[in-house]
């Protein structure tokens, strides 16, 4: 595909979604004016970029697109991220299924996991019973940084909480790991600094939304 062929596909996208420049860039997680770069031929997305964008468009991805990526294959949904909810460990057992996904190489997939998402603590982004690719945080190729969206486990003794959160960057430098919602209860972050017997682990990083109206 082209980059004008990309561009047309782009507007199309836009104007078919009613996202802004802007709000799509925020979406994907990519500076504000990225998208606006790309239609001035400032800048271009990447394959991995391209499919992100089509599921938070709700479009199909460019065909030169489909035809380059891995074919469809199917990854294991693991758990239930709903923040608030949190679970004894000894008895969190979570009926796995599968749902097809596909992948941009070099990833296989042993490298990922799919997550469902409960509640809205992030719902400017994603709706409950919504999906989330994950890519392992042990096979990506860097650590996380501002703007990423990644699956958080943190526990309190035998208690565990899923939750799917964005990265920002607070005022002393650090990492934060916060919601992404219009519902007020769900402004609260977690911080580097833990509570006494509170531990927090990034699983992984989210790589594609998925639309529970896209599931067959």
């Amino acid at each position: 595909m082209t980059r004008e062929e990309i561009e047309d596909w782009l507007r199309n996208g836009l104007e078919t979604s009613g996202f802004s420049m802007a709000e799509a860039s925020r979406q994907l997680g990519i500076p504000r004016d990225a998208i606006s770069k790309v239609l001035k031929q400032e800048r271009e997305l990447s394959a991995l970029e391209l499919a992100r964008l089509a599921t938070i468009l709700g479009i199909a991805p460019p065909q030169s697109l489909i035809n380059a990526m891995q074919p469809a294959f199917y990854i294991t949904v693991v758990g239930e991220a709903q923040a608030g909810l949190w679970r004894d460990m000894s008895q969190d057992y979570f009926a796995g299924y599968s749902i097809p996904a596909m992948i941009e190489p070099p990833y296989k997939p042993q490298d990922l996991f799919a997550i469902l998402i409960g509640g809205p603590s992030i719902n400017l982004r994603a709706k409950d019973g919504d999906h989330v690719i994950v890519l392992k945080y042990e096979a990506a190729p860097r650590g996380i940084r501002d703007g990423d969206w990644v699956v958080v486990e943190r526990t309190k003794g035998e208690l565990r909480e899923l939750t799917i959160r964005v990265v920002k960057s607070n005022k002393s430098g650090g990492l934060d790991f916060h919601f992404c919602s219009d519902d007020s209860r769900y402004d609260a972050f977690i911080s580097q600094n833990l509570a006494p017997g509170e531990t927090v682990k990034v699983l992984g990083f989210a790589m594609n939304f998925v639309s529970r109206g896209t599931m067959i």
